[in-house]
Parts: C-alpha cells; sequence; structure tokens
C-alpha cells in the first residue's frame, strides 16, 4: 500500500501546483479583457505591444537564468558551497542587467529609427514604458528563481501568485471609480505593481545573499552550455504563445493589434491545457518508467493521449463558440477578432490532438529534440505572422502562431515514430 499512497500525495501535490497555476493563467486572462475594455483596441495595441516586447527582452537577458540556478544551485548547497553561491548569483544578476542594458539600447535605436522612417507617434513613451517593464521583470524572475533554487520556494510563490492579483486589484478599482481610464493611467498602474513585487523580490534577496562580494567569473564555463539550451527553449516557448504581438505593429495598427492580442490570449488558452494535463501524469509515468511496468506505462500514456485528443476537440469547439462572446465583453471594436479566432486556435488545438509528443520524449531523454523544435519554429510562426499580416491582413498573422505550434509538435511526434521504431519500444519496457 506504500506505493499507491506515495503515488496519490505525489498526485495530489502536483494537482495542486497546477491548480495555483491554472488560476492564476485564470485571472491573468481576465486582467487581459479588462484591459483591453478599458483601454480600447488601439490603447490596448500599444499597451500589450510593449509588455510583449519587455517581456521578451527579459527573457533573453536571463539567458537561462531561472532554469539553471535550479539545476545548479541545490547540488552547490548539498556539497557544503553555500558561501559561493552568493557571489555567484550576484555577479551573474550584473551580467544579465548589462545585458539587458543592451539589448534595450539596439531594440531602441531601432524602434526609433522604424517610427522615424514612417512616421509613427508615440515612440518615446513606449520605449520607456518596455524599458521600465522590462527591468523590473528581470529582478522579480531573478528573485523568485534564486529563492527557489535555495529551497525557499514560499517567497517565490507568493510574489509570483500575489503580482498579479495586485495589478487585477487596482484596474478593478480604477474601473469602479469611474473614471475614464487612458494608456497613462494603465502604464502608471502596471509599473508601480511590478515596482511592488520587485521591491519586495530584492529585499527578500537581499536577506538570503547578504553581504556584496561578487565572484571572478559570473558564467563558470560548464554552465554556458546550458544555460545556451534553456535559453532557447524559454525564448522559443514565448515566441510561440505571444512573441508575434511584439512585432506586429511594424505591419498592422495598434488597432489591429489589441485586436490580435486578445484572440491570441483567448486561443493561447489551449497551451496552458497543453501544459497542464501532462504535468499531471509525469510522476506516474516516471514511477513506472523506473519500475519497468511497460504495460502499467502503456495504458497510462494511452489514456493521457486519449484525454489530450479530447481536450484538443472540446476546447476549439469551446472557443469557436465562446470566444466571439468574450470579445464582446472587451468592447464593440474587438468584435471583429471573431472572424479570426477559428484559424488562431486551430494550430493550438490541432497540437493538443498530436498528443504528448513533448512529454515522451523528455521521459526518453530526447530532451534536444524539443529545443530544436521549438526556437526555430517559434522564429518561423513570428516571421509569418509579420509576412502574412503584411500581405493578407490580421486574420491571416493571426493564424500563424499556432500553426508553428502545431508544426512543432508534428516533428516531435515524427521523432519519437523514429524513436519507437529503433529501439522498439512497444514491445520492450520503457
Amino acid at each position: 500500500m506504500r506505493a499507491p499512497r506515495a503515488h496519490m500525495r505525489e498526485v495530489s501535490a502536483t494537482a495542486a501546483i497546477t491548480g495555483l497555476r491554472m488560476a492564476g493563467a485564470a485571472l491573468s486572462f481576465a486582467l487581459a479583457t479588462l484591459l483591453s475594455a478599458l483601454l480600447g483596441a488601439g490603447d490596448a495595441g500599444r499597451f500589450f505591444a510593449a509588455i510583449s516586447w519587455a517581456t521578451g527582452l527579459a527573457i533573453i537577458a536571463l539567458w537561462g537564468f531561472p532554469q539553471l540556478v535550479l539545476h545548479e544551485i541545490p547540488p552547490m548547497l548539498a556539497r557544503a558551497r553555500k558561501n559561493a553561491v552568493g557571489p555567484l548569483i550576484r555577479s551573474m544578476m550584473v551580467a544579465n542587467a548589462a545585458r539587458l542594458f543592451g539589448l534595450l539600447a539596439v531594440s531602441g535605436l531601432c524602434v526609433l529609427g522604424f517610427r522615424a522612417i514612417t512616421g509613427a507617434g508615440g515612440a518615446i513613451m513606449d520605449l520607456l514604458f518596455a524599458a521600465a517593464a522590462a527591468f523590473l521583470l528581470l529582478t522579480i524572475r531573478t528573485a523568485t528563481s534564486t529563492a527557489k533554487a535555495l529551497g525557499l520556494p514560499g517567497r517565490a510563490t507568493a510574489l509570483e501568485f500575489v503580482l498579479v492579483p495586485g495589478l487585477a486589484i487596482g484596474l478593478c478599482v480604477l474601473f469602479l471609480l469611474g473614471g475614464d481610464a487612458d494608456l497613462w493611467g494603465a502604464i502608471v498602474l502596471y509599473i508601480a505593481t511590478l515596482a511592488v513585487a520587485a521591491t519586495a523580490a530584492s529585499a527578500g534577496l537581499q536577506q538570503q545573499l547578504p553581504g556584496c562580494r561578487f565572484a571572478r567569473r559570473s558564467d563558470p564555463a560548464p554552465w554556458k552550455q546550458r544555460r545556451f539550451v534553456f535559453a532557447q527553449i524559454e525564448t522559443g516557448q514565448f515566441l510561440t504563445a505571444m512573441g508575434a504581438i511584439a512585432f506586429l505593429p511594424l505591419v498592422l495598427s495598434s488597432s489591429d493589434v489589441g485586436v490580435l492580442n486578445l484572440v491570441l490570449r483567448i486561443a493561447g488558452l489551449v497551451s496552458l491545457v497543453t501544459a497542464t494535463i501532462p504535468s499531471i501524469f509525469i510522476p506516474r509515468l516516471a514511477t513506472l518508467q523506473a519500475e519497468g511496468d511497460s504495460a502499467g506505462f502503456a495504458r497510462t500514456l494511452g489514456s493521457l493521449r486519449l484525454i489530450m485528443g479530447m481536450s484538443g476537440v472540446a476546447a476549439y469547439a469551446a472557443i469557436v463558440l465562446l470566444g466571439p462572446g468574450i470579445l464582446a465583453l472587451a468592447g464593440p471594436d474587438f468584435l471583429a477578432g471573431a472572424q479570426a479566432l477559428p484559424w488562431a486556435a486551430a494550430g493550438f488545438c490541432a497540437a493538443l490532438v498530436l498528443g504528448p509528443a513533448g512529454t515522451e520524449l523528455t521521459l526518453l531523454g530526447h530532451e534536444k529534440v524539443l529545443r530544436n523544435t521549438i526556437l526555430p519554429l517559434g522564429i518561423l510562426g513570428v516571421v509569418a505572422s509579420l509576412v502574412a499580416g503584411w500581405l493578407a491582413g490580421p486574420v491571416w498573422a493571426s493564424a500563424m502562431p499556432g500553426a508553428a505550434a502545431f508544426l512543432a509538435r508534428a516533428v516531435q511526434l515524427a521523432v519519437l515514430r523514429q524513436v519507437r521504431a529503433r529501439t522498439d519500444l512497444d514491445g520492450a519496457a520503457p
């Protein structure tokens, strides 16, 4: 009876964490809808494009730091090398900040040059907003990932799940006051919320890493390759999800970008299902794999495939039926997105129907395939969105991120079938 009980405890813990993440994602989606309703399509397009740009810059500046410290710091603590952790992390933080400033300088010059050529206004305000948001997001991600690596997940979890509710409360107060919400008000509120979270995160980090010493090298040689891999995967995931919104202002109007942002967020809810369902099954699959129970592994994996396939069909039907109503809640300006919604959701739902190819590859030790598919196809999705938006308009632009997600899953599935054929996995223990 021990094994089933241990398994149930593991599944319960995983389900609880998954439930919190789903609640946070649902609240984040509600905030995006509320902001869109308050600002209107034009200002919402500028607001979310700047946020997407800031998020992308922060991810690149971190360069795999959150995942790296989670993998490397706990073994250092286990080897009683705690005194080396503080200087090393502090030096990596300085390197991350320097990388961000360089990215902001280069991207800022590019945006200003483009706006000068096209005559579009608001460039300075958008850049200042993106720069402030990127710096604060960098601070928050650094502090929360370090807290998790040091075995203090409580503070990190609180910051991650208080940040969005804090913004929600501020927006609701602004809405209930009955004042006319404008772009400046939303920017000030968003930056203030990030600043509060970043201040709390920095204070907690200072307690965890007292002193001001720095390591001579900010990135030990054995870590560089791992950071590169982690950075590729996270950047690819961001580009597939919302990266197109950062670049679509180059070819579409702010109003079109505002509408497409909400459309892609509705369609992107499928990605939450894609990540959530396998996470519940992974502990059980890993246990069966370690025990060599090929029959149980196959049955559990079959159940996972069936659930994901049915979820993909149900999710598409729900988005097509309920999506226009959500767009209507944001205002009449967003009803134009109803035509794009089925196309935007099609690729994400089709990828879900293909099953958990990425999960299976990870369990079989082929994570390299994920790295080699997620980033290139994420870039392809952004480029295809730009080309489609320029040549065919916003409807076709909205379909490209989902198409890239489907193509990535199809490539992973093809590789998985080759792996099965080579190892005769159907007749042997996993």
